[in-house]
């Protein structure tokens, strides 16, 4: 039935503009759920777990150096190789289990009934799965890849949503800072360690000025206020021109 305006006449019924329309839960790329269907069911999988006295695993999963693949191979070649990862996620995980492209290269899994060892058995498969799997591009080159993978498990490490995202974070952080290609439980994780890794991380480079000597007096520095809590201080001299307000902004 046509649409009529105040002179009674006809109007034509306007498309919807679907770009905003309740977000879908799929990702389009992978198949897998997004991060929408993470916020959105992982309070609800919570609330089971809880009513049900069974423990949730929750694992946050990098591919390492997916960056570089982007950069040397294009990115039709990475969403070649994500496509592939997902694959290979569809044959790990359980009809229970949940798998979420959190971002980029980075997913999320969701595992009710999953302890510390059943997460950490998991997270070493798929590790495994993946640095034995010969990826294919998109011109049909081989490539490997490796994971890095930090979990935290409710109730045992925290009951709050948030915080067991943050805590599974900030192992798999870990995880890639040990050199990759690993897991991590959010217990091995302390505070000193990641705020050293975070601070350091802070440096892009650290012979953007040739000031290697510096750095290295200044990561000493922080390392001992980060885990004895003794104050010091650094002094930073130098000519005009020579990158004391460039070492400083760094730090900071």
């Amino acid at each position: 039935k046509p649409i009529m305006d105040n002179n009674q006449n006809p109007q034509k019924e306007q498309p919807k503009d679907i770009r905003f329309e309740a977000p879908t839960f799929i990702d389009p790329l992978t198949g897998m759920f997004n991060r929408y269907y993470l916020y959105q069911f992982l309070p609800e999988e919570m609330s089971k777990a809880r009513l049900g006295r069974y423990p949730l695993a929750y694992l946050m999963v990098d591919l390492d150096g997916f960056k570089k693949i982007n950069d040397t191979q294009g990115h039709l070649c990475g969403d070649e190789v994500l496509k592939q990862l997902a694959g290979i996620f569809r044959k790990k995980i359980r009809a229970t289990d949940s798998v979420i492209r959190y971002a980029g290269d980075e997913f999320s899994l969701i595992l009710p009934t999953a302890d510390v060892g059943r997460a950490k058995f998991i997270a070493q498969q798929l590790c495994d799965d993946v640095g034995n799997f010969e990826f294919k591009g998109s011109d049909g080159q081989i490539l490997h890849c490796t994971l890095s993978i930090g979990y935290a498990v409710f109730p045992l490490d925290t009951q709050e949503q948030m915080k067991l995202i943050d805590m599974a974070d900030k192992a798999l952080y870990l995880s890639k800072h040990r050199g990759k290609n690993r897991v991590s439980h959010t217990k091995e994780v302390t505070l000193e360690e990641v705020s050293s890794l975070v601070a350091m991380d802070s440096f892009p480079c650290q012979k953007f000025i040739d000031r290697e000597q510096e750095f290295s007096r200044l990561k000493q520095i922080y390392d001992i206020v980060s885990v004895s809590g003794l104050l010091q201080a650094a002094c930073i001299s130098g000519f005009t021109g020579v990158g004391k307000s460039r070492v400083v902004a760094e730090l900071k």
